[in-house]
């Protein structure tokens, strides 16, 4: 039903469940600003405000967005993408063939990154499988397009990961979500400890890869995918300096669109102290 509808209407339609969820008090708002009040304390909070409705309202058109984007022919995603800024940085780090990890946070629209990735080379994602049949079958449908090849976060896939980079090949990685421990670490989130995943560092480690952020950013007809270079500490020997390279990376793609950034996930949900819920 919803690829039925054009993007604007989509995005109005989101609109408007976001204000519904803003006046019902909704736990994603509720999320939305206990995050921000952790990571901006100093914010005014007529500001704050102002920002967790319009991070809500965004978090809601992504939301519509992923199974829009999932139920349409692929190449019709192709017009939507109305610029690229850092392209240069992609296509040398494809001329030296030493393998490539991309880390692409949950702002704006990872589902299209997926597609622009496509175009360029093939690609070897990891993913967390759906708790619901129905739904994985179509992210499967959706995702597996030719030149990419999709293995779930496990053993195997790491191991598929690693294949790939020391073939020269291309990963993509979702750095931002709280693991299962022990799968992470603590290191600073906008000066709040965050359990981090150390997949990203150890794959840069073990493979001496090359890395990037990217992400696809909301514009008012389409997108625009924006790669940049990572924080040179992602690159570091030590894990915890790694890890303090990633999350200033993901950090920089967030100052640049906070509003977009995915604040209704429970990304602090692990405590130091006692790593529980």
């Amino acid at each position: 039903m919803l690829a039925q509808l054009s993007l604007t209407c989509l995005r109005r339609l989101a609109a408007t469940l976001a204000a519904i969820q803003w006046l019902c008090k909704s736990s994603a708002r509720q999320t939305l600003e206990n995050n921000l009040i952790l990571c901006l304390p100093n914010l005014p909070a007529v500001e704050r405000q102002f920002l967790s409705f319009r991070s809500l309202r965004e978090n809601t058109k992504t939301l519509l967005e992923l199974p829009w984007i999932w139920s349409r022919p692929f190449n019709s995603h192709k017009p939507l993408i109305q610029s690229v800024i850092g392209e240069a940085l992609l296509k040398n780090a494809l001329a030296e063939q030493r393998g490539l990890l991309m880390l692409l946070p949950h702002l704006g629209n990872w589902e299209i990154v997926n597609h622009y990735l496509v175009d360029q080379t093939p690609l070897t994602a990891m993913y967390k499988p759906a708790k619901l049949a129905a739904i994985e079958n179509l992210m499967q449908q959706a995702r597996n397009h030719a030149g990419t090849t999709l293995v779930a976060a496990t053993a195997s896939g790491v191991k598929a990961l690693l294949k790939c980079l020391r073939a020269g090949g291309v990963t993509v990685i979702l750095p931002d979500q709280a693991p299962p421990p022990p799968a992470g670490e603590f290191s600073a989130f906008f000066g709040v400890p965050a359990y981090t995943a150390v997949l990203a560092a150890k794959l840069i480690k073990q493979t001496q890869c090359q890395c990037l952020t990217i992400v696809g950013r909301r514009l008012a007809n389409g997108f625009e995918i924006v790669i940049r270079e990572v924080d040179p500490r992602v690159f570091s020997e030590d894990l915890s300096i790694a890890l303090t390279g990633i999350n200033a990376s993901v950090e920089r793609c967030v100052r640049e669109t906070f509003d977009q950034y995915q604040w209704s996930y429970k990304r602090f949900k692990y405590k130091p102290d006692s790593l529980t819920t």
